[in-house]
């Protein structure tokens, strides 16, 4: 992402302090290889109308989104394929 990152934010990227913290206490899943680890961090009681209404209370935790793949975009970036996936 730090080669990406510059051409998709014209150099402004930023993120919440929360999220930081919570991709610092949990760096070894940066990238993972063992997903049974992701898994078990997953708020399963989160839903979208949770991130709908509020997303800045999620940015600490992992969540799984379910549904209909309505349309996937996908273009080539600085830093490798970049994916958008509506659902």
């Amino acid at each position: 992402m730090k080669l990406g990152t510059p051409g998709l934010t014209e150099n402004q990227a930023s993120i919440e302090q929360s999220s930081y913290d919570f991709i610092v206490k949990n760096s070894n899943l940066f990238p993972s290889t063992d997903r049974s680890k992701v898994i078990g961090l997953v708020d399963k009681s989160i839903t979208t109308k949770h991130l709908n209404k509020n997303l800045s209370l999620y940015l600490n935790k992992f969540v799984q989104i379910r549904g209909d793949i309505i349309d996937i975009e996908d273009d080539n970036t600085a830093a490798g394929t970049m994916a958008v996936v509506y659902i």
